[in-house]
């Protein structure tokens, strides 16, 4: 029996770009629930966990912590959330689908999400693009506000299910340097791709594997990752 290659997404800058759907859906949860005003360019939210983006505006709006309302902040930002994918400024990354299908008809390759997203934004974003359908496990926000215990979580449960060999036989690939950190935590390869808000080369100063400009060119891509 051959090697078990497990292939550990992001989503947002990754696989598709929002068009700033999960902004607006923050900011409109923050009016609803503080009933204030806000704007995400102001944060940096980069990479970051949704759990730890409502700590972020609470903390911008210097909200005490007797007065936050996080879980209520999540709620209403995955509610308004599917309102804001179906506005059209939403669209998948290029190479995308091509590899999720290479390796979805690929024995030897398991694939799993790896993101900062809670599941129900997950689902709601990849379902939009018929991409969820690639994916039955995963890391999510759910399981911590940290992106190294989510990387965690998500390699257990690759090991357990035998979705994965090891985690040096892994890849974690996505668009920041946070990405790229937490799959050197866990011990696995990781491929960064400058689709997001980062360049190549500031890409390339959190040393991954490998730093891409994009998954366009399909074919190299997809030997790199089975090689």
């Amino acid at each position: 029996m051959g090697k078990k290659i497990c292939l550990f997404w992001d989503i947002d800058g990754t696989l598709i770009w929002s068009g700033g759907a999960d902004e607006r859906a923050f900011e409109h949860a923050t009016r609803e629930v503080y009933g204030i005003e806000t704007s995400l360019a102001k944060i940096d939210y980069s990479g970051r966990t949704d759990r730890l983006i409502a700590r972020l505006i609470a903390d911008y709006h210097e909200i005490e912590e007797h007065q936050r309302k996080d879980t209520d902040i999540l709620a209403a930002y995955l509610k308004q959330l599917s309102v804001e994918m179906n506005s059209g400024t939403a669209f998948e990354l290029k190479g995308v689908r091509q590899l999720l299908g290479l390796a979805h008809a690929d024995d030897s390759v398991e694939q799993g999400l790896l993101t900062g997203n809670l599941i129900e934004g997950a689902e709601t974003k990849l379902r939009h693009f018929d991409f969820w359908k690639y994916f039955h496990f995963g890391g999510f926000a759910d399981h911590s506000h940290e992106r190294d215990q989510i990387a965690e979580h998500a390699l257990e449960l690759a090991l357990k299910k035998d979705y994965a060999e090891s985690a040096e036989l892994s890849w974690v690939i996505g668009d920041t340097p946070h990405d790229v950190s937490c799959g050197r935590h866990i011990g696995a390869r990781t491929l960064a791709v400058a689709t997001g808000k980062h360049t190549v080369d500031e890409l390339r100063l959190s040393k991954p594997d490998i730093a891409l400009e994009s998954l366009e060119d399909v074919e190299t891509v997809w030997k790199t990752l089975i090689d």
